[in-house]
């Protein structure tokens, strides 16, 4: 009888080192590398301190338990009492242990490191085109300018004659100095024997016709001798010789870069020059003497501003306050991404499209008139060319300008966020670029790659704020405004068809994803 107890002890511990062996061989170190792969090392090293990766515990404690009930059954019925709970020595742990942890260079890190490198070098290889792109363009609004100041567009208005044999000293002088090299190459110097008035120059100059006018009086040199002749003290040598006119409100940072210093310049040529005059003045003199205290005098150009800029903050709404709306545009898309996921839940088809692009212009007025309640709160006088209605014309033209930019960059945005998400930041430093360039600068001053300016949103809804709060010419404006309805009615009218589009690649992938067996992504 305890030989055959023996025996079959002996059969069942067999059978329990057999099934010992069989879930040993089900978790060998092949299998467990195989699986730890792609496993957090910290997540690794916490089930191994709990003995429990892959729910290994539970798998022992349900072997353990199986196998002691069949041995108490047998020991109940031989009359003999079960033996204490034997726990298995876990093989897994001991295996991890070996593992340790993955160098570098091993090689079953290959091709979890191949993948490394090719995520780096395609961010590099992304990250360097969109600088090259934002650098160039902008460097290259700015490339070789010397080159261009011959675009800049002078009138010259010279009616300055001779009378009763008195030569025309002030009038010559200035002819010799826009003759000489370096002041004929910093402009394209207009002359014009057309008889126009004062006003009239006022006028081409305020169509924008010239960037700039110099006006010598008619007979002017005549006057200049009548005045020493007589003795007559009334007469303004300081101021009455010659006169610059321009308008600042136009472009003030380009009047105050280029259009300024290359006045100075005409100026100074003309104050070196016109000493050299003097002998002729005085032989066509009965009484030289009185010439001293004329001639004395410091000679100077009268400079007449016919829209000045006297408050400098206006730099502020007219150049970067419009370029950071192409940002907030973009911001706006992003932070109602989440409700606009959550409303397509809950709205279907066309409704859902057209629900969505009215909110969007619903964001885009008031943030629009948050740009002009801050021009307000900076006194920026918005009154200057249409009144009190001024503000509802400055609003009209940033909300146009959001618009015109927001659809654009939520057409985009969903394209990349589609394709290639780490797109969209570099879209925005691109799109910004183009806008910008052509905006903060003159045309006259850059290539001519860059007259696409005149279409783009930035630099219309610059043109159109100058005529809002310097009282510039108003013949641009509606070529302005509707390039800007142009921009919202096409992006708006393409938006659907993008939006249908990327619902149903993503459809496409959810599909494809659960037929290979897994999940689609819960929407938000």
């Amino acid at each position: 009888m305890a030989q055959r107890r023996d025996t079959d002890l002996e059969t069942q511990d067999t059978q329990g080192l057999n099934r010992t062996r069989t879930l040993n061989d089900s978790f060998s170190e092949e299998s467990i590398a195989e699986e730890i792969q792609d496993l957090n090392e910290d997540v690794i090293e916490e089930r191994i301190q709990n003995d429990d990766m892959m729910g290994t515990n539970q798998l022992e404690r349900n072997y353990t338990m199986s196998l002691h009930d069949n041995q108490s059954e047998n020991e109940q019925v031989q009359g003999l009492p079960p033996p204490p709970p034997q726990r298995r020595r876990s093989t897994i742990v001991d295996s991890f242990k070996n593992l340790g942890k993955f160098n570098w260079w091993d090689s079953d890190f290959k091709k979890q490191r191949l993948k490394i490198y090719g995520t780096f070098l395609t961010n590099f290889l992304v990250l360097s085109i969109i600088l090259i792109i934002v650098l160039s363009i902008y460097f290259g609004s700015y490339y070789k300018r010397e080159s261009r100041f011959k675009n800049f567009r002078f009138l010259v208005v010279n009616q300055d004659s001779s009378v009763n044999g008195t030569q025309p000293v002030i009038g010559g002088t200035l002819q010799k100095v826009l003759e000489n090299p370096q002041i004929a190459n910093i402009g394209r110097w207009i002359s014009t024997n057309e008889s126009l008035s004062r006003d009239d120059i006022i006028q081409k100059i305020h169509d924008q016709d010239y960037w700039a006018a110099i006006y010598v009086r008619p007979n002017i040199s005549y006057d200049l001798h009548t005045a020493i002749q007589t003795n007559n003290t009334d007469f303004n040598v300081t101021e009455g010789l010659v006169e610059f006119i321009y308008e600042t409100g136009r472009d003030l940072l380009t009047m105050q870069s280029y259009i300024s210093s290359i006045l100075r310049s005409v100026e100074s040529g003309f104050i070196k020059g016109f000493p050299s005059s003097y002998p002729v003045i005085l032989q066509q003199l009965d009484d030289p003497v009185n010439a001293i205290e004329f001639l004395s005098q410091s000679i100077a150009i009268k400079y007449y501003d016919h829209v000045p800029v006297t408050n400098s903050v206006l730099v502020a709404p007219l150049q970067l306050g419009l370029t950071y709306l192409v940002i907030f545009a973009f911001f706006q898309f992003i932070m109602t991404v989440k409700i606009q996921l959550y409303i397509a839940t809950l709205v279907k088809g066309l409704k859902y499209l057209l629900l969505r692009m009215a909110l969007s212009q619903l964001s885009y007025i008031i943030l629009s008139l948050s740009y002009v309640v801050l021009n307000a709160a900076f006194k920026l006088d918005y009154k200057a060319t249409f009144g009190h209605s001024g503000f509802l014309v400055l609003w009209a033209i940033a909300y146009l300008t959001m618009s015109s930019l927001g659809c654009v960059n939520e057409i985009v945005s969903l394209l990349a966020f589609t394709y290639y998400p780490p797109l969209v930041g570099g879209w925005l430093v691109i799109f910004m670029a183009l806008n910008v360039a052509p905006a903060v600068s003159s045309m006259a001053l850059m290539n001519h790659f860059f007259r696409y300016g005149y279409a783009f949103p930035i630099h219309n809804s610059y043109e159109l704020v100058k005529v809002v709060f310097s009282d510039i010419s108003k013949k641009q404006m509606g070529r302005n405004i509707g390039i800007l309805v142009a921009w919202v009615v096409l992006s708006n009218l393409i938006s659907p068809i993008v939006m249908i589009h990327v619902s149903k690649v993503k459809a496409r992938r959810d599909a494809e994803l659960k037929a290979q067996g897994g999940s689609a992504p819960v929407k938000a």
